[in-house]
């Protein structure tokens, strides 16, 4: 899924994709599908974006992965206080 962007003054892409593996390989995914679109990364920022890849994954049992939350924290989701 691409999402963007185009403000006057800033222009951001997010690059994701949802992945749901077994919690115990949920590192390795993640490394794999960020050199998966290091290249598509790099074109947006050639032309002066704010480019970014966010691989997502969710465990197959209910994990919630760090990559998920660093993602709701870009666009602003915070955690909220009980």
């Amino acid at each position: 899924m691409v999402l963007y962007c185009k403000c006057q003054y800033l222009y951001i892409v997010y690059f994701t994709e949802l992945r749901i593996p077994f919690e115990d390989v949920i590192r390795g995914t993640f490394e794999r599908k960020k050199l998966k679109y290091a290249e598509l990364v790099a074109k947006p920022r050639q032309q002066g974006w704010a480019s970014h890849t966010r691989p997502v994954e969710m465990g197959v049992r209910g994990f919630v992965a760090k990559s998920t939350k660093t993602l709701l924290l870009d666009f602003g989701v915070q955690r909220s206080l009980k």
